[in-house]
């Protein structure tokens, strides 16, 4: 583009994207935390263009969680779905998507068996449970040469 309003010093070089990423990332350790309060925008139907999402037409939440840190509040979100959704690895392995394992960790954590999710995140967002994160590494896919940056994932949910 010849207008561009960027100086051709500012670019942002592989190395500088990775530093930043680095610093989003949450330190690995216990922390308490909420969720924030879910509205209308939290709540997703999975469409995908070929139509074979393992969790294709259900309806998922997009959680908001807060981190209480010695650094100060941190935020994270991932994706919830208050049923078994099993998905098949690459390598033809059989798993538990991970929507449906961070609902099963707020049931758990709640002790709510058996009511509607919708009361399961209510409560966890007016009550601080203690949230694991995990740090995974970057990878790279060895067929396709894709990096997958470092990321926080919650690695289970207690009650306090």
């Amino acid at each position: 583009m010849s207008n561009s309003p960027w100086a051709a010093e500012e670019v942002m070089t592989e190395e500088n994207v990775r530093e930043i990423s680095a610093t989003d990332l949450i330190p690995a350790g216990n922390y308490e935390g909420q969720i924030m309060p879910l509205t209308d925008e939290s709540f997703r139907v999975v469409q995908t263009d070929n139509g074979t999402h393992p969790l294709e037409g259900k309806t998922t939440v997009r959680l908001h969680v807060v981190l209480y840190t010695d650094a100060g509040e941190r935020h994270l979100f991932t994706d919830a779905f208050p049923g078994t959704v099993k998905a098949v690895s690459k390598k033809g392995n059989e798993y538990v998507r991970p929507e449906s394992r961070i609902a099963s960790m707020l049931y758990k954590a709640t002790g709510m068996f058996g009511q509607d999710f919708l009361a399961v995140c209510e409560f966890a967002a007016a009550n601080r449970l203690k949230y694991r994160i995990t740090v995974s590494k970057e990878k790279v896919d060895a067929e396709t040469g894709k990096v997958y940056e470092a990321q926080n994932k919650i690695g289970g949910i207690t009650a306090i």
